[in-house]
C-alpha cells in the first residue's frame, strides 16, 4: 500500500504548479496522509522526521526481522 500511496501522491503533486518540482519523498508521502511505519520512505530509512513516528506496532506490522532492520536505520 506504501508504494501505491507514493506513485498517487507524487503523480497528484506533480499536477499542483504551486507546488516545487524539488519536493521530496517525505513531502509527497506525508501531503497525502501517508506518514507512518508504514511509509515507504520510512522503510527505507529516508524519513526525515524519524522521531516523529510512533513504532510501537512496528513488530506486529512488519515482523520482528525487519522491525530491527528499520530501528537500526535510524538507531531507535
Amino acid at each position: 500500500m506504501s508504494r501505491h500511496l507514493e506513485v498517487f501522491a507524487r503523480s497528484m503533486n506533480d499536477l499542483d504548479d504551486h507546488l516545487p518540482k524539488s519536493r521530496g519523498r517525505c513531502f509527497d508521502i506525508g501531503s497525502w496522509g501517508g506518514c507512518g511505519i508504514n511509509c515507504a520512505a520510512f522503510i527505507d530509512g529516508e524519513c526525515e522526521e524519524p522521531q516523529e513516528i510512533d513504532i510501537s506496532n512496528l513488530s506486529e506490522e512488519h515482523g520482528e526481522e525487519e522491525a530491527e532492520r528499520i530501528i537500526k536505520l535510524y538507531k531507535l
